[in-house]
């Protein structure tokens, strides 16, 4: 899986969007980056003064929010930690760094001392929810979970975007499922990806022959969920989408 780029039009318009529900986004491209990491210099990435509070702030906010997610690899903790320390110094002077940085580390070293037990306790429920919530079914190995969470930011990308076109179906289904229930006003603020969502949901169920039939009960599945939401308002166009991290 491909480290996310985005493409950004001089003159295009994007929707504002809330400091709550930016916040999910960014924790969801987090995810992405940490679990696709092998294939980014994320140190380089966040070498910058802007770029690096950019990414304590996130982190710090995706540590409270979704702890179990660092307890489902050792890998996720050393990588955001090296991240944290490779400009912890140079930066110690800008308001509000040291704060944030320090309350990483203890909720680091709160996930780390927490027991085995209830950690493991704790990593098969979080499983467990996303596979219920994603409407996933079958064995999902480790590689593949990790996976699934990563494909969550490529399909926030194709979105804003507004390029579908090269998300796998499954992955999309998958990501679309947990979007709806994690960050519902997503759909409900936004008519766009309302849009752009039930078309691609239509165009798998309705495809003819046998072939397609697992393709087309789970489009039916996600479309069903999808129509639960209800749009609350119109998006307000002419600010610019804040960055989130490196899409």
């Amino acid at each position: 899986m491909e480290h996310i780029e985005r493409e950004i039009d001089e003159d295009e318009d994007f929707v504002e969007v809330s400091d709550e529900l930016q916040d999910k986004l960014d924790i969801v491209v987090l995810k992405h980056q940490l679990i696709c990491a092998a294939q980014i210099d994320l140190k380089k990435e966040y070498e910058g003064e802007e770029e690096y509070g950019m990414f304590i702030d996130v982190l710090n906010e995706a540590l409270t929010q979704e702890p179990v997610f660092f307890m489902l690899d050792e890998r996720f903790l050393r990588i955001a930690e090296d991240i944290v320390h490779n400009r912890r110094f140079d930066y110690n002077r800008v308001s509000n760094y040291n704060e944030v940085i320090n309350e990483i580390i203890g909720k680091i070293n709160t996930i780390r001392t927490t027991p085995e037990d209830i950690k493991q306790r704790q990593v098969q429920a979080y499983v467990a929810w996303n596979i219920q919530v994603r409407q996933l079914g079958g064995r999902i190995t480790q590689e593949d979970f990790y996976k699934i969470l990563g494909y969550d930011a490529e399909l926030i990308s194709g979105l804003i975007n507004k390029d579908l076109s090269d998300l796998p179906q499954y992955y999309f289904f998958s990501s679309t499922n947990y979007l709806l229930s994690a960050l519902p006003e997503l759909f409900e603020e936004y008519p766009d990806v309302l849009e752009q969502t039930t078309t691609k949901l239509d165009e798998s169920s309705k495809k003819r022959g046998f072939w397609n039939w697992a393709e087309r009960d789970f489009a039916k599945v996600t479309k069903e969920n999808l129509q639960k939401v209800k749009v609350k308002r119109k998006p307000q166009c002419g600010a610019l989408l804040r960055e989130l991290l490196s899409l």
